[in-house]
């Protein structure tokens, strides 16, 4: 551990950076609503915790956490945070590998446990224990400089008391007996100290190491591949009219599902809906509009709803036709906070998209960040242009 005497409040590190706007994007993207993902945030930090303290109580058990914590602090992004785990779907993901491997059989049980507790769907409670789990990791490593087994083990002792208190009886009750992790039972016994009892079954073998790095280098690589779906084939890009001059007549178009949908002519769902019902080839670029987020922000502005509404209504029409959603983000902040951002706002559009039925499998999604900007960052309004929100027809 660092020279310092205090002992860190590992509990209100983490929670401090779970923001509305975490709590907001991990909702959407889990298809839960925001009241139920706070509540089940309430839960899944301090579940993580204590799990992690009974893995560090005995000398074994903190070894092994240790390593994995070191491991993981060596090679995830120096911009990765709390918030960009447990918002995002890669960062969730990547950590049910680190929760599974922690808690064996007894993470389904807990899973189940904090899913009734906060009502929400038992798959969104096994990610947010996930992320939970990476975020904890994370936290603990870089704020503990020198991070040894014993001082690891020493500070999670001292906080679990805290921990089981802000569970709800049924899911502290999983933690009563204090058991040891499945990697404690799976780490041999040094010579001349008692053997620790394994589980029955299979005996693992020592991969989770190797996996758990395996997992971070992931974690650097999603958001460079994710923006590496651009494709290299040209794009035909159809402008949208100025948005006065589309307000001055509106149009039906009727479509192949026998609705009528009623837009502004000109504008980005009229392009839309015409090119879905000509034969021009793909790919076919919609810059949507208006289509805008809140400054650093997943959350969409109120106009931007008409719009999504509509797209969904023609992707309805054209059930077979597949697009790829690509945002941007204007200059304020970091590079690679600002792709984390964007791809976080295209899932965000996706998850959108599927709550009006559109099935997940034809949307693929990519961030780009800062790249391509349509106006001057310079200026507030050019910033809002540039956060921006493209549907690529890729086919039909």
């Amino acid at each position: 551990m660092n020279g310092s005497t205090s002992t860190p409040d590992i509990l209100g590190l983490v929670n401090r950076e779970i923001t509305p706007d975490v709590i907001h994007r991990a909702a959407l993207q889990l298809g839960e609503d925001d009241d139920h993902m706070r509540s089940a945030l309430s839960t899944t930090v301090p579940s993580v915790l204590t799990a992690l303290s009974d893995v560090a109580s005995s000398e074994t058990g903190a070894t092994h956490l240790t390593r994995v914590i070191r491991g993981i602090d060596a090679n995830r992004p120096g911009g990765d945070s709390v918030a960009s785990i447990l918002g995002s779907s890669a960062g969730r993901e990547q950590g049910t590998t680190l929760f599974d491997g922690e808690t064996g059989e007894r993470g389904s049980r807990i899973a189940d446990a904090v899913a009734r507790a906060s009502g929400i769907k038992a798959d969104s409670a096994h990610q947010l224990l996930g992320g939970a789990t990476g975020a904890a990791l994370l936290t603990i490593g870089r704020r503990l400089d020198r991070i040894e087994p014993e001082g690891l083990r020493t500070m999670l002792g001292q906080q679990r008391g805290e921990f089981v208190r802000r569970l709800p009886g049924p899911v502290a009750s999983l933690f009563a007996d204090g058991k040891t992790s499945p990697v404690e039972q799976r780490i041999p016994a040094p010579v001349g100290t008692p053997a620790i009892r394994r589980v029955a079954g299979p005996e693992r073998k020592s991969w989770l190491a190797p996996l758990v790095l395996l997992g971070a280098l992931m974690l650097i690589a999603i958001p460079l591949l994710r923006a590496m779906r651009r494709p290299a084939l040209h794009t035909v890009v159809l402008q949208n009219l100025p948005a006065e001059a589309a307000a001055r007549a509106t149009i039906p178009m009727a479509l192949p599902n026998g609705q009528t949908l009623t837009v502004a002519r000109g504008s980005a769902a009229y392009q839309l809906a015409s090119f879905m019902a000509g034969t021009e080839a793909t790919p076919a670029r919609f810059t949507l509009s208006p289509m805008n987020f809140a400054f650093a922000s997943t959350q969409l502005t109120p106009e931007s709803t008409a719009t999504l509404d509509e797209v969904a209504t023609i992707l309805r029409a054209y059930p077979t036709s597949t697009i790829r959603v690509e945002s941007y983000t204007d200059s304020v902040g970091t590079p690679a906070s600002n792709l984390d951002l964007s791809r976080d706002r295209s899932e965000t559009v996706k998850g959108l998209l599927g709550g009006k039925g559109i099935d997940p499998t034809r949307v693929t999604t990519a961030g780009l960040g800062q790249e391509s900007p349509i106006a001057s960052n310079q200026t507030e309004t050019g910033r809002a242009q540039n956060r921006r929100t493209d549907i690529v027809v890729t086919g039909r």
